[in-house]
């Protein structure tokens, strides 16, 4: 369901998801993540769950 609306990270009305971003700010964020996590030597296209168990070995070793 999508509703117009302030978006929660550009503070600008317009169509927004359920987390109440808009499509702009979220494919932002979207390729700065995928940025980021290719910086850290992991591929952004693994399945969630393959980049969640990643960082967790990273973190707690």
């Amino acid at each position: 369901m999508t509703k117009k609306t302030e978006c929660v990270i550009c503070d600008e009305v317009r169509v927004v998801d359920e987390d109440e971003i808009c499509a702009e700010c979220h494919e932002e964020n979207e390729a700065d993540t995928a940025d980021e996590l290719r910086a850290a030597g992991i591929d952004p296209t693994d399945a969630p769950v393959i980049i969640a168990a990643e960082i967790a070995r990273r973190v707690f070793g």
